[in-house]
């Protein structure tokens, strides 16, 4: 029998699943729990499922890092039979929603903490915590059934406004942002991805102030709209979007309630602990009281908050998805947006969608996106393709859609050419990297300190942001502001051996709600000269500077440099993104996607061109069966 010496390499959490499964299990055979355990890790690293053919007969250790590098996984069918001998395996079959299934009579030992299999395993050899395969199932049953159902209205009305917001124009293609919002107000499921500057904060908008008119031409009283994000910070971003989204409609256009066009964090939303986060599905769900609800930044939800919040929407409110799908996945377990887009047919429409959208818009799609019997699921999905913030010149549009196409070849001649936006900095040695990224920020710091009053220098703080893939290590977000900060404390820019100095970006690390203050919300501490009182100012959801002591701040941390992950949500005029000298396994073309699209300007990769050109070709994988849940109708359709 194994014991906790045997599962080195193994998270602690991992080895204790593992043991006790041990323990329960109705086989001594070893490899249930190398099963167990490596489910579990692979959990802890955003998947939802292992996929056991996929391991099947590898060392150990070529799969887990530090792993006894003397074992060898057994074969995939030993390895199936071995899990259901154990009892302590479900077959994907017997699953049904909402209901515990619970443990074979021939299970050995009782399990006190649980009347369920704690493992599932499916017909295509992915193993699952039994929570996990529950959230893709349901999940999946719940979107299809949104999917497939419209919205009654008076199509004459709603055409007509959707025409009048989005007028068409004879030398342009098709209108994509006009499907989108027709879209989103005829289908109860809506799903939009484009990358930045396509689009998706306008169509939003415009998809909000036809609501508010139908909604007064139809006599149904105001609508009730709820804008979220899974992130306080991306939450702000897309309040202050829409509203400038709104100051650009014409004049004389109804603007929807001002509460309407506040975005708040889905945890919020749903009454969720943050601490718990969003798996915390067990209690009864709190039904929202809603028209439509719109989650902006959707690659970052998990799929345990999307269970809880789809079982929190009454059958007739609409859900609109946004995101950009090339972006990276959710820190937690599952990679919900990717999932909607990996179906075999999850760029078609279906011929009577296709119709109906011409009756209504006077618009044809494009012939090659049309195929007979595409599912609902398929018409409830639009990709925004035309960026409005770059011109077709800019080095960073060219840059990121050879990065989404994955053309390493045309990426590599971007940041080799001389168009602006985009550069490679050659990485100093390390003896000299430090005084040579504080360099680069040292102008902004000093903009920082003598902005004239806050909303000036929270503007300057947009303006620049360091971003690291690492929290970690030489290379981590963690060392980098620590010698930044003593960097800048010998130059004599900043106090030395001072918490508070102004100046000082800072990154809220654990939402308080009494504050207003969200985990991953960015600030500025600052001292006004009219009093020569140090203050943290945050950008409130209105777009005014809000202030507090540094006494009342909840855990926080400097942020000169970033992570990626924490980036998300957010924009800046210019980005550096460092990686390391070497190939980085963290290092992928999702994450330097992800960096550089935060740059509204320019951006800037520093590291060699081997680190590069090894993160651009490889593609982050979460290993999940949502998508095969949500296009489970494809064969039977004949496609």
């Amino acid at each position: 029998m194994l014991t906790p010496a045997d599962l080195e390499g193994f998270s602690p959490l991992s080895r204790q699943f593992a043991l006790r499964i041990a323990a329960w299990s109705a086989s001594a055979d070893d490899s249930v729990v190398w099963a167990a355990a490596l489910v579990s890790h692979f959990r802890s690293e955003g998947h939802t499922c292992l996929p056991l053919d996929r391991f099947a007969g590898r060392l150990l250790s070529d799969v887990v890092d530090r792993a006894p590098s003397t074992i060898r996984l057994p074969v995939l069918a030993d390895w199936t039979e071995a899990l259901n001998r154990s009892g302590l395996v479900l077959n994907s079959s017997a699953w049904v929603p909402g209901r515990n299934v619970g443990f074979p009579l021939e299970a050995s030992k009782p399990m006190p903490w649980s009347t369920r299999a704690p493992l599932v395993l499916d017909s295509v050899s992915r193993l699952y915590l039994h929570r996990y395969w529950a959230y893709e199932q349901e999940a999946a049953a719940l979107l299809r059934q949104r999917a497939a159902r419209l919205q009654d209205w008076d199509l004459g009305r709603l055409s007509a406004a959707v025409r009048h917001f989005f007028p068409s124009h004879p030398d342009e293609d098709f209108d994509w942002q006009a499907l989108a919002a027709y879209s989103a107000l005829r289908r109860g499921l809506t799903v939009l991805s484009g990358g930045p500057g396509t689009g998706k904060t306008r169509t939003v908008a415009r998809h909000l102030a036809i609501l508010s008119e139908l909604a007064d031409r139809e006599g149904r009283g105001p609508f009730r709209a709820c804008l979220a994000a899974p992130t306080g910070k991306a939450a702000a971003r897309l309040t202050e979007a829409i509203r400038q989204s709104m100051d650009e409609l014409p004049t004389g256009v109804p603007r929807p309630p001002s509460e309407s066009v506040q975005a708040t964090t889905l945890h919020r939303l749903l009454g969720l602990s943050p601490v718990a986060g969003g798996s915390n599905t067990g209690t009864a769900p709190r039904l929202l009281s809603a028209d439509v609800v719109i989650v902006d930044e959707a690659s970052m939800m998990d799929i345990a908050l999307l269970v809880r919040l789809l079982r929190a929407l009454p059958e007739t409110t609409r859900l609109v998805l946004v995101g950009d799908q090339d972006q990276l996945a959710a820190v937690e377990a599952g990679s919900v947006l990717g999932e909607f887009w990996s179906g075999p047919a999850s760029r078609h429409y279906s011929t009577s969608w296709a119709a109906e959208i011409f009756g209504s818009l006077g618009r044809s799609l494009p012939t090659d996106v049309v195929i007979p019997g595409a599912l609902p699921m398929a018409d409830s999905l639009v990709e925004l393709r035309r960026s409005h913030r770059f011109g077709a010149e800019s080095a960073l549009h060219a840059f990121s859609r050879s990065v989404r196409s994955g053309d390493v070849a045309l990426a590599r001649s971007t940041w080799r050419g001389t168009v602006p936006g985009l550069k490679r900095v050659p990485i100093p040695a390390a003896a000299d990297r430090l005084k040579a990224l504080t360099d680069r920020l040292i102008p902004w710091h000093r903009r920082l300190v003598a902005a004239a009053d806050p909303s000036a220098a929270l503007t300057v703080l947009k303006e620049l942001r360091l971003l690291s893939p690492l929290r970690h290590g030489p290379f981590g977000v963690e060392t980098l502001n620590r010698d930044i900060t003593r960097m800048m404390a010998r130059q004599e820019l900043i106090p030395a051996n001072e918490d508070w100095y102004s100046g000082r970006p800072v990154l809220v690390t654990s939402t308080d709600a009494d504050l207003g203050l969200s985990n991953g919300d960015t600030g500025l501490a600052w001292t006004d000269p009219a009093d020569g009182r140090l203050l943290v100012w945050f950008e409130a959801p209105d777009g005014e500077p809000r202030s507090l002591s540094p006494l009342r701040m909840p855990p926080h941390e400097t942020a000169y440099f970033m992570t990626v992950h924490k980036s998300q949500g957010s924009e800046f005029e210019e980005v550096v993104l460092l990686i390391p000298d070497d190939p980085h396994p963290l290092v992928s073309r999702e994450l330097i996607y992800t960096a550089v699209t935060r740059a509204r300007r320019h951006a800037e990769i520093w590291g060699t061109e081997e680190s590069l050109l090894a993160g651009l070709g490889r593609v982050t994988e979460r290993f999940s069966g949502l998508a095969d849940a949500l296009w489970a109708d494809v064969g039977a359709t004949g496609q």
